[in-house]
């Protein structure tokens, strides 16, 4: 997700408590007599197959070990055919959002044993969720002063409330969700492991690849992003993005059809936006950041850039929808905390940089959105970040190490573009390949699953990237469902 952003947004995550009800994971008496650094493991079975249901104890500071202890739970399914292949742990993006799920089929776990290790302050005992920062967005004009002032203000609270809970947020960064995993590592009694990640868990991963290369035997990254989130969206990417759908509208006759300046019906929209549709407010800037979000992949894509042409059409009905969409619920399923203290320990605003102007230039065609309400957050109340402080520097620029790495990026993808990766990323990975998808999104690689674990498994065991499996489909521009029929059906008065 460049996933490291406070406000972005995840889905078809199913988590902890969920487990917790079907009584997967051990109890609080299982748990009554554990100690740091231990693994109470309670035997289960997942889809059929056994699996080892978890609970990590860890220090919350490894500076204090006898102080406050968390709870992590982890997730192991056990190999379905013995091989002396190492297990594969996963990192999954956000940051803010579960590392516990439950859709894995069963090829990802055919020869290896597969392990989930639950991200501190997101799973277990211990939640940053501030939902008051959401709230205080929830006002139709994300962008104005007074909108990011009150933000700012619920997120310092929330904060503060979290220390008056006890909690030390100065020990929920990406240093201390990969000790975890090292723990869990050793826990589990594996010697070396192979990584998995996806969006902001490449970021993870990439720490993990610099704090304990010796634990690691190869590192496979879908949806990679730069280092410590170096590199933020840039309007000019935002843009070039826009116009590769552009490109690939205008060679569809159907698309051509309806408009060949995709582009030019962008803009138009976003220009003639009225007020209200049968009784909806829109606003042009939760519309803006509604857009980026489904931009993300193609399927969603397509649905977002269907309603700009509707709305030239004048249907104005999707663009209606997506207003709504980022009005009703800002966060996503995001723990706003805990994505807050990622994004403020990693230390990549630039004091002095006016973002709330540059990232919404004239000449752009939505500017970028995110960028601006992350960093404009910070730009108007500074004094966030003094709430939680960086970690080491070699971890937020140029992460040069050896372990063996694959690089899957889609050439559509808004969150991690394959330009930011190839310039930010692949110089400093010594043993570095990088394979890019056409017609692919951020999340697009994970729907073609025989063809990712066929690439999973050669990397793994040869350490050469076959991707040949995956389909080499043009983008399909007709929406399962389009939000104009949305609109109509769930917001028309």
């Amino acid at each position: 997700m460049r996933a490291a952003l406070l406000f972005s947004a995840q889905s078809c995550l199913i988590c902890v408590s969920l487990f917790a009800q079907e009584g997967s994971f051990p109890s609080a008496a299982d748990l009554a007599t554990a100690r740091a650094g231990e693994l109470v493991v309670k035997p289960g079975t997942y889809q059929g197959q056994k699996a080892d249901w978890c609970m990590l104890i860890v220090p919350e500071s490894r500076d204090r070990p006898g102080g406050k202890l968390l709870h992590l739970p982890v997730l192991r399914i056990h190999a379905r055919k013995k091989t002396d292949l190492p297990p594969v742990f996963y990192c999954f993006g956000g940051p803010g959002a579960s590392n516990i799920h439950t859709w894995w089929p069963e090829s990802f776990y055919a020869e290896h044993d597969f392990v989930q290790v639950g991200y501190r302050g997101v799973d277990g005992s211990v939640t940053l969720d501030i939902p008051e920062a959401g709230k205080a967005l929830q006002s139709g004009r994300p962008f104005d002063t007074d909108t990011l002032r009150r933000a700012g203000a619920a997120l310092a609270e929330g904060l503060g409330r979290l220390r008056g809970d006890g909690i030390d947020i100065a020990h929920y960064t990406m240093v201390d969700v990969v000790d975890d995993l090292e723990a869990a590592r050793k826990g589990l009694g594996y010697g070396k492991i192979n990584l998995l990640s996806h969006s902001y868990g490449t970021q993870l991963a990439s720490v993990y690849c610099l704090r304990h290369p010796q634990s690691l035997g190869r590192n496979l990254m879908v949806g990679a992003s730069a280092p410590g989130f170096a590199t933020l969206w840039e309007p000019a990417e935002v843009d070039r993005g826009i116009r590769r759908y552009a490109n690939l509208w205008r060679q569809d006759p159907k698309c051509a059809l309806r408009t060949t300046d995709l582009e030019g019906a962008v803009r138009t929209a976003l220009a003639g936006l009225p007020r209200e549709w049968k009784g909806v407010r829109i606003d042009p800037d939760p519309v803006r950041l509604a857009t980026f979000k489904m931009l993300y992949d193609t399927a969603t894509a397509v649905q977002a850039l269907d309603a700009f042409v509707s709305a030239t059409e004048s249907d104005w009905g999707g663009l209606a929808l997506l207003s709504v969409a980022w009005d009703r619920n800002p966060g996503g399923r995001l723990s706003l905390g805990d994505s807050f203290c990622k994004l403020a320990s990693a230390r990549i605003y630039e004091p002095g940089r006016d973002y709330l102007s540059d990232m919404n230039p004239g000449d752009s065609i939505i500017g970028s959105p995110m960028t601006r309400l992350n960093m404009g957050l910070i730009q108007v109340t500074p004094s966030l970040l003094d709430l939680v402080p960086p970690i080491p520097e070699n971890y937020r620029k140029g992460w040069r190490h050896e372990v063996p790495t694959l690089v899957v990026n889609g050439a559509l993808d808004f969150s991690s573009p394959v330009a930011v990766a190839e310039k930010e990323l692949m110089p400093y990975l010594k043993n570095g390949k990088m394979v890019i998808l056409p017609n692919m999104g951020h999340n697009d690689p994970f729907t073609q699953q025989d063809a990712l674990v066929h690439l999973m498994e050669t990397f793994y065991r040869t350490g050469e990237a076959d991707a040949s499996v995956y389909p080499q489909a043009p983008v399909n521009f007709t929406p399962a469902k389009r939000l104009t029929d949305v609109a109509r059906q769930t917001l028309a008065q």
